[in-house]
């Protein structure tokens, strides 16, 4: 991405002054959606001259909210071509700063196919994915993947109300972003569906890749549970996902067309066999009922009806008693990332929406954590702990339980600017339990030295007889790095350096970086520099099949391995004044 003279100037201070471990936030040159995107806008979302529904809120032109205090105008009037087009162009300011602001915080270099696909995204979804730090989405743009994670965080959004009726928008939009082709989008762009049977996964719809065949890493909402012979409650273990005739799907491939849908199987984690967990069937609702709002942190809207296009009618506050008449299926609204649609009869002319009710005869009782999180290490920089595998066990009052996931939205405790051991809690319904993550501190991608030079994969500068210990106290990134024998062995701390030694960076078990020990004019590996060395440069100069490293070899530092330098070695074994070039 292009920067403006005023970044340009204040990054090349920040290196002139140096010795950051974090690159500052600069500011980079605002992108403009392309005209070339605009016109496929404009098509797909077509024209309407007269406001009409869409998805909770009246729409106009093409495919903006209605204001409404035009709405009564544009009912009667309709608006212009030229109108819709201004209103289109005045919407997108205000997306193109969004994504440029996200893009700046989280120092991203976006192309222009990037930045309108994020255009087209936000003009569909709305902004709020830029600020859910956790969501997979918003992670696969961050961390900058063009794979499988992205497909999969965009196919997420594929869904209006409970239909899927935005796939191929989805899969359009992940074409422009990975590939920069804004025609349509490649058969290997495809996704499927997941029916977990009486379980419930986060997410049903698995976005992916043919040519890079992803396992199916799903979350699951709640798992079923079951009872042992002792009366004990049990959690069932997912087993793997099916086609409808049996065949079992452990990575997605070309085999599977758009829109299958897979079946899980579920284990008995007591007998290990498959089985048919038990349906968890919800107590009878016999009304009237009495409740507590909750999932709330401020007061919840009462309505004139079942849904959320009907006029506001009141508030009730958090922890309030209600009493709730009938329950009735209305418009679609979502309460803590989950989607709802039921909804409570309070009057003739009041309905809350039941996901903030919680009924005295379900209160939670006692919350059991059977499982902690599949990764408890991490490496910083981390915002959130990722929390895939953890499971609560949930006894109800009325003697049900149930299974769920732990999500970030439970959690308090964890800050990821420290490292060590950190206590985390997730509580659900006032009942509380902990497990613990590790922060690593943030391994860099290089070592280096105010003392030897590093570079193009090797160590010099090194003196004869410096020890392993001196040479590790001059990396700067020592607490990450081993000294290695040339056999891939460690060295001995208080042992001499010898040409073909490593440095290695590690973060964890993964390499990250490895150098090569250079002594100059320690031909032959031993950590001395005597007329074996000579004698070995002597032969090679001479063509015979000796295997040596050149750059220890250059002990006259004119980029040669040569004669010279074996007669330079001759004379320092000697015991001649000669200088080598470390």
């Amino acid at each position: 991405m292009k920067k403006t003279w005023i970044v340009l100037t204040m990054v090349l201070a920040v290196l002139l002054i140096g010795g950051l471990f974090f690159a500052p936030k600069v500011n980079a040159e605002a992108f403009v959606t392309s005209e070339q995107y605009i016109a496929i806008l404009k098509e797909r979302e077509g024209f309407s001259k007269y406001p009409y529904w869409d998805n909770g809120h009246w729409s106009i032109g093409y495919g903006n909210t209605c204001p409404d205090s035009m709405y009564e105008y544009y009912k009667e009037n309709g608006i212009t071509l030229e109108e819709a087009e201004v209103m289109l162009r005045s919407s997108l300011v205000g997306f193109e700063a969004t994504i440029n602001k996200f893009a700046t915080k989280h120092n991203l270099t976006l192309t222009q196919n990037q930045f309108d696909a994020l255009i087209s995204f936000t003009y569909n979804c709305g902004s709020a994915w830029t600020r859910s730090l956790d969501g997979y989405f918003n992670t696969a743009v961050r961390s900058g993947d063009t794979g499988s994670a992205f497909l999969y965080g965009i196919s997420l959004y594929g869904r209006t109300g409970n239909n899927y009726v935005l796939m191929k928008r989805r899969m359009l939009e992940a074409n422009i972003y990975i590939n920069g082709n804004y025609n349509g989008y490649p058969d290997n762009y495809r996704w499927v569906f997941l029916d977990p049977g009486v379980g419930q996964v986060r997410y049903k719809v698995f976005g992916y890749d043919t040519e890079l065949e992803p396992e199916i890493n799903v979350a699951f909402e709640r798992l079923p549970v079951g009872i042992d012979a002792e009366g004990n409650p049990f959690v069932y273990e997912p087993e793997g996902w099916y086609t409808a005739d049996g065949r079992r799907i452990d990575r997605l491939d070309d085999t599977l067309n758009r829109g299958d849908t897979l079946f899980i199987k579920w284990k008995n984690p007591i007998t290990g066999q498959v089985e048919e967990p038990p349906v968890q069937k919800k107590p009878e609702e016999v009304f009237p009922r009495t409740g507590k709002i909750v999932n709330c942190e401020v007061d919840v809207n009462v309505r004139t009806g079942p849904g959320t296009s009907y006029d506001k009618n009141g508030l009730r506050a958090k922890d309030e008693t209600v009493t709730i008449l009938e329950a009735v299926s209305g418009s679609a609204y979502t309460v803590n990332g989950k989607t709802h649609s039921t909804w409570g009869k309070l009057s003739d002319n009041e309905w809350i929406a039941l996901g903030y009710v919680q009924y005295d005869d379900a209160a939670v009782t006692q919350v059991e954590l059977v499982k902690g999180p599949d990764l408890t290490e991490y490496s910083q920089p981390i915002l959130n702990p990722w929390l895939e595998g953890s499971i609560l066990l949930i006894k109800y009052s009325n003697g049900d339980y149930e299974a769920k996931t732990v999500t970030v939205g439970m959690t308090s405790g964890f800050d990821g600017s420290k490292t060590g051991v950190q206590t985390l809690t997730a509580t659900y319904k006032g009942f509380s339990v902990t497990f613990d993550v590790t922060v690593k501190p943030r391994v860099p991608d290089q070592m280096t030295s105010e003392v030897y030079k590093i570079a193009d994969g090797t160590v010099t500068g090194i003196p004869q007889g410096t020890t392993a210990e001196q040479l590790l106290g001059a990396i700067a990134e020592q607490k990450f790095v081993e000294l290695r024998k040339a056999d891939g062995t460690p060295a001995e701390a208080d042992g001499v350096l010898a040409t073909g030694m490593q440095l290695v960076l590690l973060d964890g078990e993964v390499v990250k970086q490895t150098v090569t020990v250079i002594i100059r004019g320690d031909v032959t590996g031993d950590g001395v520099i005597d007329g074996m060395d000579a004698t070995a440069l002597l032969q090679y100069s001479a063509g015979w099949e000796i295997t040596l490293n050149p750059a220890a070899a250059d002990v006259n530092g004119d980029g040669n391995a040569d004669g010279m330098d074996a007669t330079a070695l001759l004379q320092y074994a000697a015991g001649w004044e000669i200088t080598i070039v470390n």
